[in-house]
């Protein structure tokens, strides 16, 4: 049996009468949060922006600069990526437009990121490298290729391996989101589980939007055998919405 039923008549009024009382000063409550100004607050990356912002503009208090910087074999480095290497010094992966007529990615090393030794041309056709020390002691690179141009991905299980430019997979990504060209990748993240094999390689890159313009796309390269790509269009609006409508979003 329902125990309100044996309640005397006048308890029932109060406790009605409480209920609504409680849920009028709830629905207030509610509707002041809602009216209530925003706090204002800064995000929390304009802090770290703005110190990266005076680092880099403050070239001539940095220890040291290099402009046209080249490498040992006289080649420019073109579109540079940078890395420590937990094995010691830094790796640089940049191309060069050579007398081919063709770019090719290339592998540098350095001591004080000043001065690079020339260690491995990636081909003809290679371009926009990028590279990423993983957890197991390998690298991940990936650059563009052409022709067709696409995104290549290859892993290199150690430093030598690297070095001679022996990869142990290949991985090249089919074109989905343009029919012209896609690539300038980066490599945000990549993870084990537990090894290569079973990976997960998080990519962005760009795709040539209607064969027109470049716009953001990210992907995922899983187990170095299968290709997922998506477009990104909130980063490209966060540049349109400016009235920037060139070539490149990429960055």
């Amino acid at each position: 049996m329902n125990r309100r039923t044996r309640t005397p008549g006048n308890a029932l009024i109060r406790l009605r009468t409480r209920l609504t009382a409680l849920a009028a000063t709830a629905a207030v409550l509610a509707l002041g949060a809602l009216c209530a100004p925003p706090a204002a607050a800064a995000p929390p990356s304009d802090a770290p922006r703005a110190e990266l912002r005076g680092l880099i503009e403050n070239v001539t208090q940095a220890n040291a600069r290099r402009y046209r910087t080249t490498d040992s074999a006289g080649r420019t480095m073109d579109a540079a990526k940078v890395v420590q290497d937990s094995s010691g010094g830094y790796l640089a992966v940049y191309h060069t437009l050579l007398g081919d007529g063709r770019f090719h990615a290339a592998l540098a090393t350095s001591s004080d990121l000043m001065n690079w030794t020339f260690g491995r041309d990636f081909g003809a056709g290679t371009s926009q490298p990028t590279i990423a020390q993983v957890s197991n002691g390998g690298y991940v690179m990936a650059w563009e290729q052409d022709p067709s141009n696409h995104i290549a991905v290859r892993y290199y299980p150690d430093r030598s391996h690297l070095l001679n430019g022996s990869a142990t997979r290949a991985f090249d990504a089919p074109r989905t989101l343009s029919a012209c060209a896609e690539g300038t990748p980066n490599i945000y993240s990549v993870q084990l589980s537990p090894d290569i094999d079973h990976s997960t390689i998080d990519i962005g890159a760009h795709y040539f939007s209607n064969c027109v313009v470049d716009r953001q796309m990210r992907a995922t390269l899983s187990n170095f055998s299968s290709w997922s790509a998506s477009a990104q269009p909130n980063f490209d609006n966060a540049l349109l919405y400016w009235g920037v409508g060139g070539g490149g979003l990429k960055w």
